[in-house]
């Protein structure tokens, strides 16, 4: 059997890199979307709709990943 450590993104998080503003299109609207940095610290957490912008200005820079139900998307905030 083969298992995979991440799965193909169903949704597009942009602009990567961002600076303060993140967008996310193609969410799974029923799943919840959640904000990870690198150690595994959750950042920002929340419910899907279709298209999200989010104000992630707070965060220091450094890389994060994104999850919304069985899709990950890593993105990088400079």
């Amino acid at each position: 059997n083969v298992i995979e450590e991440e799965t193909q993104s169903i949704f597009r998080p942009f602009p990567v890199p961002f600076s303060e503003m993140l967008t996310l299109k193609g969410a799974d609207p029923k799943a919840a979307l959640t904000i990870t940095d690198t150690a595994g610290h959750i950042v920002w957490t929340g419910s899907v709709p279709i298209d999200l912008t989010i104000d992630l200005s707070p965060l220091p820079s450094g890389a994060y990943v994104a999850t919304t139900g069985s899709s990950r998307a890593t993105i990088v905030k400079h």
